[in-house]
């Protein structure tokens, strides 16, 4: 039986069940004596979804990130695990649906989830669950159909914010959620490693000041921007300064590139910070050792590597990312797994986790069990061209663009940076590499040309004048 539109049916080991069937069978009680105790049975496992934004998977390390590289030793960890498309709106859509960005077709502001989508807070609000996200990006609004299946949908202030408010108004709907008896899940996302940090009181400044020599000078300044260009009005910060470098290349120097480089990683480690405290809260209230923890992040970031900032080409960049599952009560913790991993995997491998199935295809697998649809094949696309192509395996990685008709080729095991193209070298190996990201493409635009052919098309609201003047803000919108 197929699914009405907006609606999931969730199935488990013991049949179809409804959210009444499901609370019936959960048994969760508040600890005598203490308010923020929670106790699960087997049948109610709390779900903890945090998604960092733009966290490059070499990031992460003992002595800048202590928290996170703890939480890393303690889950699974995929080391090779790959964001689809280094963009916050359609990776966040692939997270949140198990589709590839070909499938779901989420590339821009004016796309939607649509109606025959069922999003991971769908699927898991009919298992029984309560559903909560706080989120702090306005490419994450309700508008886009992040917020169906959510009871409640927080977007804390406009545009970037710390990290210990996103905690703080989260821990907020946890404990309305176990007041009421019930097993959370929750969507947490964090921005405190995006460019964007010096916008509402924020701690860091990514942006450079004017001089009037050469037009830059050190990026790390505090209180000035990027110079205003002929045209324009006035001066751009954050991220308009990382596009601004952009057609401005030749003029950034080394030193100034690994100062913007600190700046990231001091955001980073001001998310690290908060994640230490949000670890502490749910130690409090008993829910850290019992519930199914993912940490990941939507995509990476770039500092001149491939000859642009911020992150857009699907190079290594901007497409690897952390992936850490926590497993309740300790299972087959601190266990590294070489296995090559997407975002569309996370939605498939939680519900598999649970014991829950959703009735309708999804493109990513689950990684603890189960397949994936076709052959795996690791892809990513442009943020701005999606018909420029990444496609790898374990040793090569092949760059297409579907538009030219040009290809490259990096040997991953000699050159992990992606700096050698070996195309001329190996051409048997770029004819069998397209062979599959052409099978694999038009799989998946089969797939969401069936949906819509079905008639499940957008469903979304319209954004407000005032929101695109946000996102045009950031630079991202045209």
């Amino acid at each position: 039986m197929g699914l009405l539109p907006g609606r999931a049916q969730v199935a488990g080991a013991r049949g179809v069940l409804t959210r009444a069937g499901w609370a019936a069978i959960l048994v969760c009680l508040l600890a005598a004596g203490c308010s923020k105790s929670y106790e699960t049975s087997a049948l109610s496992t709390p779900v903890i979804l945090i998604s960092i934004d733009t966290l490059r998977a070499d990031s992460v390390d003992d002595t800048g990130t202590p928290n996170l590289a703890r939480f890393r030793d303690e889950a699974l960890s995929f080391n090779g695990a790959f964001s689809e498309i280094p963009f916050t709106l359609s990776a966040h859509a692939t997270m949140l649906t198990g589709l590839a960005p070909d499938a779901h077709g989420v590339f821009g502001a004016q796309d939607r989830i649509s109606a025959g989508q069922v999003t991971l807070a769908q699927a898991l609000g009919a298992a029984g669950y309560r559903t909560a996200a706080v989120v702090s990006s306005d490419w994450l609004r309700p508008e886009f159909g992040f917020g169906r299946g959510f009871e409640s949908y927080d977007q804390v202030a406009e545009g970037l914010t710390f990290a210990e408010r996103v905690t703080q108004v989260g821990v907020q709907s946890l404990d309305r959620i176990v007041g009421q008896r019930g097993t959370p899940f929750m969507f947490l996302h964090y921005y405190d490693a995006h460019s964007d940090s010096e916008l509402k009181g924020n701690r860091r400044a990514y942006y450079a000041s004017p001089a009037a020599s050469d037009g830059l000078a050190e990026p790390c300044a505090q209180g000035q921007c990027a110079p205003a260009e002929e045209g324009s009005e006035g001066s751009r910060c954050a991220t308009g300064f990382l596009l601004w470098a952009n057609r401005h290349a030749s003029e950034i120097s080394q030193g100034q590139r690994e100062c913007l480089r600190a700046s990231y990683r001091a955001g980073v480690g001001d998310f690290d910070q908060a994640f230490g405290d949000l670890r502490g809260e749910l130690e409090e209230r008993g829910l850290w050792d019992q519930a199914l923890i993912v940490v990941t992040s939507d995509h990476g970031e770039e500092f001149g590597e491939h000859g642009q900032f911020i992150h857009a080409q699907p190079y290594v960049e901007s497409l690897a990312i952390p992936l850490w599952i926590k497993l309740p009560g300790g299972r087959r913790g601190g266990e590294g797994l070489d296995r090559q991993a997407q975002l569309a995997d996370v939605m498939p491998t939680l519900l598999g986790q649970l014991g829950l199935t959703v009735d309708r295809e999804m493109t990513g697998r689950d990684l603890l069990g189960g397949g994936a649809i076709g052959e795996r094949l690791i892809l990513g696309q442009n943020k701005y061209r999606p018909e420029l192509y990444s496609a790898q395996d374990v040793r090569w990685k092949l760059m297409h663009d579907f538009v030219v008709g040009r290809s490259k080729l990096y040997d991953l095991t000699s050159d992990a940076g992606e700096t050698k193209d070996v195309a001329g070298d190996h051409p048997e190996t770029v004819a069998a590499l397209l062979s599959a990201l052409e099978r694999r493409r038009a799989q998946l635009l089969s797939l969401r040309g069936h949906r819509e052919s079905q008639g499940l098309g957008e469903e979304g609201e319209t954004l407000t004048p005032e929101a695109v003047r946000r996102l045009e803000a950031l630079g991202y919108v045209d």
